[in-house]
């Protein structure tokens, strides 16, 4: 809109000239499901490279807020727009009039589209879901249609059904149990997309297991038996979430910005000193384990701290339990490990490993390996320089590749240190066959990678996280594994 806008040209007029009559833009989401062809087009028109364009989709957070998206579909945290025709029948593009009011051209973040998105991180006040007069969804493209004599092309913030001026709509302070939940949350959406993220103790090298997470405990406490959280964090602090309303059964992504942000800092101020204040709720509020996870496989940092404080703990399989486990696996073709005998027998005790040792996965061939560095390559392609996604998977490449040149477990190589890796970059071919390999892979990571990975807490680990110390074992074999199941090129 924007660049038809500045082009003096009606919207429909530009998507009409610059893709066709036939094109069909307005009739789906093309935030989540542009297809190559229209990036391709709009790239040859606008000067904007592909990627550039790519990265500006929804589908850009896959990997950061959710591990797949769905491009036809629902998907965790994305709103959706509930298109009919070229109308729009839920409420899902929010905006900050404080923001479209200061822009010198005006527009809608993309940012906006996510549904824990319910305050401006800049201002600090509640998004509108809607236009404030006659409660209509934002369909800033509508204002084309129809409109001749009267049509302006500064009409972008305009009401497409009554005309009001979302510039001008009132700005309200959100609510939340404290002031703590309001940073909590105001920190979550200014940093949503670094690629990582920490809860107590715990830092998670890929960001959407935190919100995999949150997304749990939000939605449960929308419930009938979540209600009763609510109902503690009233009488701790006072505040009180969703008045007396009884909320009816629906997709967390489909309920008005002012439901969800009351649920988010609730679930927010639960969540601060993890896991005690949410264990004493959860005990006064006679919740179980079994009533919280639903029988659901969530992220370990919650699921754990649930099973071991409000259950008996985590039941240990039987031999013969892990044992027909294994054997499922296998016939199906699928990769073995901890996490997959554990959900089929219902534990994720490390003693479900000990029976099927002699039954893992081959090692990763030489054609394996290269696959999955080519899968990492084009993960990396387009992605911007030093970003905290591309640093990531720039780390992942050397890991992977170092592995292949050496023959050396994940185990061994994270728990090199910067010292040992000079070592190895500067042993002679007469010492180790594959040391000038190594030595290239090495360099390589220190001088472009690792050096804008470190922070604070980096220490001398050679292989590192986002501002964080060395990589976990088990975080890292959960990639492996990932990419590892992915190996057809």
């Amino acid at each position: 809109m924007r660049t038809a806008h500045a082009n003096r040209i009606k919207l429909q007029t530009f998507t009409t000239l610059a893709f066709g009559r036939e094109a069909t833009l307005w009739n789906r989401d093309i935030d989540r499901s542009a297809s190559d062809v229209l990036l391709e087009t709009l790239s040859e028109q606008t000067g904007s490279c592909v990627a550039e364009l790519r990265d500006g989709m929804l589908s850009a957070y896959e990997g950061t807020l959710f591990e797949h998206h769905n491009p036809f579909g629902n998907t965790k945290w994305i709103l959706p727009l509930g298109i009919y025709h070229r109308k729009r029948r839920r409420f899902g593009v929010q905006f900050c009039p404080l923001c479209l009011f200061a822009d010198p051209v005006p527009y809608f973040r993309r940012k906006w589209r996510l549904a824990f998105v319910t305050i401006c991180d800049q201002h600090n006040c509640l998004l509108h879901d809607r236009c404030p007069a006659c409660q209509a969804p934002v369909i800033y493209f509508r204002n084309d249609l129809g409109r001749r004599k009267d049509y302006k092309l500064t009409s972008r913030t305009l009401c497409w059904q009554c005309g009001f001026d979302l510039c001008r709509a009132p700005a309200y302070s959100p609510s939340a149990p404290d002031g703590l939940s309001i940073v909590t949350l105001r920190s979550l959406i200014a940093f949503h997309d670094i690629g990582w993220w920490f809860q107590g103790d715990a830092t998670m090298p890929y960001g959407h297991l935190y919100f995999d997470g949150l997304h749990h405990l939000v939605m449960f406490l929308s419930s009938t038996r979540g209600r009763r959280l609510l109902d503690f964090i009233e009488q701790e602090t006072g505040w009180r979430a969703l008045g007396c309303c009884q909320l009816k059964r629906e997709r967390f992504e489909q309920r008005s910005v002012s439901v969800r942000h009351e649920l988010l800092v609730a679930a927010l101020w639960l969540l601060e000193a993890w896991p005690a204040r949410f264990v004493r709720a959860a005990n006064n509020s006679g919740l179980s384990q079994s009533r919280i996870l639903n029988g659901e496989t969530l992220p370990f940092w919650f699921e754990s701290e649930i099973r071991l404080t409000l259950g008996a703990g985590f039941a240990i399989p039987t031999s013969e339990e892990a044992r027909q486990a294994s054997g499922h696996l296998a016939k199906a073709g699928r990769v073995i490990s901890t996490a997959a005998v554990g959900r089929l027998v219902g534990s994720r005790h490390a003693r479900a490993a000990r029976n099927y040792a002699k039954r893992r996965p081959a090692p990763m061939t030489d054609a394996e390996f290269q696959c999955a560095i080519e899968r990492l390559d084009d993960e990396i392609r387009g992605l911007r320089p030093r970003s905290p996604m591309r640093l990531i998977l720039q780390r992942d490449r050397a890991i992977v590749r170092l592995m292949r040149i050496t023959g050396w477990t994940a185990r061994k190589l994270l728990s090199l240190s910067v010292g040992d890796a000079t070592a190895l970059a500067s042993m002679s071919r007469a010492t180790r066959p594959f040391a000038g390999e190594v030595a290239g892979v090495l360099l390589t990571y220190l001088r472009d990678t690792r050096r804008y990975l470190a922070g604070d807490r980096s220490g001398d680990a050679l292989f590192i996280s986002w501002r964080g110390g060395g990589i976990g074992k088990k975080n890292w074999g959960m990639r492996l594994q990932r990419l590892h199941s992915v190996h057809i090129c």
